[in-house]
């Protein structure tokens, strides 16, 4: 396989990483929902409202890294990072091209990101390519960070909603899944001969897609199955449905769990916190999970 390389712009010796004496290190994936604001289209005043709600939010949950889906931009994040004022920094933001519009140039209103209280030691960001006859939208956003000696890759994604016909929309997400894989498989960090292969990796996100057997309007999809098929276990583990509601009942759509965090090489650290939040917040429940170091 076609390993993908990234050089370092800093040395291992200058990095700073989570203070000594640490024994976990906190995840939390949120779906934010149009953020800041609520809608792809908002005033200033809803903008700063939100961000303060979500905010407060995260405050609470305190993760040393955080995945964000559904962001409208970089400085969004930056406001939030500074309105937490708990050490997190923001580490990659996508810039994915918006689908819908005219504008060559234009850029999606529902982008991905991730924060984290270390610095990144590499970031990427990928747009999924197209994949025979099927064009998966936007992408992910990866970072590599140093805890404890080892060398740990974590990936933010947000694949296709479920939206417009079932098959398509599924063919969509398990070439998302395939591409993330590739990138996992292929990646290596480092400078000049000093190439690194990550020792463990986190995929956290909305996946639009529940775990297998949960439902049976989407039993043919086969998302999930593909990364464990590459070792990622899910952080959930055996976990029954009702425990593990991730987007609450509305209208016709039943409860369910679409918000994931995956991971390989790498032990939990005790159960998924799953905080319940309102409507103005978002539509998703942040998930949280804590991982040895």
């Amino acid at each position: 396989m076609r390993r993908l390389y990234f050089v370092l712009s800093l040395f291992f010796c200058s990095l700073t990483f989570l203070p000594s004496g640490f024994s976990s290190l906190k995840v939390t994936t949120w779906n934010l929902k149009w953020f800041p604001g609520g809608m792809n289209q908002t005033d200033k005043s809803a903008m700063q409202e939100h961000i303060g709600l979500v905010a407060d939010t995260l405050r609470d949950l305190d993760p040393d890294i955080l995945l964000v889906q559904e962001v409208k931009s970089q400085e969004s994040l930056d406001m939030l990072a500074e309105e937490m004022g708990t050490g997190l920094k923001v580490i990659a933001v996508s810039r994915f091209p918006a689908s819908y519009s005219e504008d060559p140039d234009g850029i999606d209103d529902q982008q991905v990101g991730i924060l984290a209280k270390m610095p990144a030691v590499a970031t990427a960001t990928r747009e999924f390519e197209r994949d025979g006859l099927v064009d998966a939208p936007r992408g992910f956003v990866f970072a590599a960070f140093e805890t404890e000696g080892e060398l740990l890759g974590v990936y933010s994604v947000h694949l296709k909603s479920n939206r417009g016909e079932a098959a398509v929309n599924f063919r969509k997400r398990e070439s998302s899944a395939r591409a993330i894989v590739g990138h996992a498989e292929g990646v290596a960090i480092g400078s000049e001969d000093n190439w690194r292969v990550p020792d463990a990796l986190i995929i956290g996100g909305d996946f639009n897609t529940e775990v297998p057997g949960d439902v049976e309007v989407r039993a043919a999809e086969k998302t999930m199955q593909q990364l464990a098929l590459y070792g990622f276990e899910n952080a959930y583990g055996d976990l029954p449905l009702e425990k593990r509601i991730t987007i609450p009942a509305s209208g016709r759509y039943p409860a369910t769990t679409f918000d994931h965090i995956l991971y390989r090489g790498i032990e939990k650290a005790g159960s998924v916190r799953i905080q319940e939040v309102e409507w103005e917040r978002s539509d998703h429940y942040p998930v949280t999970v804590a991982f040895e170091l």
